[in-house]
């Protein structure tokens, strides 16, 4: 337990060195916070993500990115300019007959 005459350094310095990392405020008194890792690598290491990979991950990120893009405007041209659906009519349709219901009520009401 970490006492008010005591800092962080002398409290946790040992564990720190020993275990790789290092702590965040070694001065404070109360409030001691340790990070376990030295470098940042170290962390990505966890994420299987590897530095020297890092314009194969870039360009996979470029091509996903372009391919929603891609989809996006695809998917525009196909429904709006072509006019045609995704083969969910027979869902739509009913949907539409819900909604001329309702729509004839308050034709009907306002008449």
């Amino acid at each position: 337990m970490l006492t008010v005459l005591q800092t962080c350094a002398s409290y946790a310095g040992a564990f720190s060195q020993e275990g790789g990392g290092y702590l965040l405020n070694p001065t404070a008194s109360t409030g001691c916070m340790y990070c376990p890792y030295t470098v940042g690598d170290q962390y990505l290491s966890t994420l299987s993500i590897n530095f020297d990979e890092r314009w194969r991950s870039f360009g996979l990120f470029l091509m996903f990115v372009f391919t929603n893009y891609l989809l996006v405007y695809f998917f525009i041209w196909w429904v709006r300019i072509k006019g045609r659906g995704f083969g969910f009519g027979y869902i739509t349709a009913g949907f539409g007959k819900i909604t001329g219901l309702f729509k004839k009520k308050k034709d009907k009401e306002q008449k």
